[in-house]
């Protein structure tokens, strides 16, 4: 199934069922690849690293209210870009 995944993220063929048509195949793996680049860049910060008590000024914001408002961003601007390739 991984494998699979990753050849559909690639563009190329699956001999599983593809999970979207391939009209709706660009915005998908585009906001997939946003998405899981944010994730991963925004780890650390998420997770704490480099905090200390002492200096409360280091990592002050709740990055992970902000993790997950830009995720569900990203997937808002996936979803209008399919529903306008819906219309066309």
């Amino acid at each position: 199934m991984i494998s699979c995944s990753l050849r559909w993220l690639s563009g190329s063929e699956c001999s599983c069922r593809a999970p979207c048509r391939d009209r709706y195949r660009g915005p998908v793996q585009g906001a997939l690849v946003a998405g899981g680049i944010v994730a991963l860049t925004a780890l650390p910060y998420v997770l704490g690293f480099g905090r200390s008590s002492s200096n409360p000024s280091a990592l002050p914001n709740n990055y992970a209210a902000a993790l997950g408002i830009l995720l569900v961003l990203i997937a808002a601007v996936a979803a209008v870009l399919v529903a306008l390739r819906r219309n066309r």
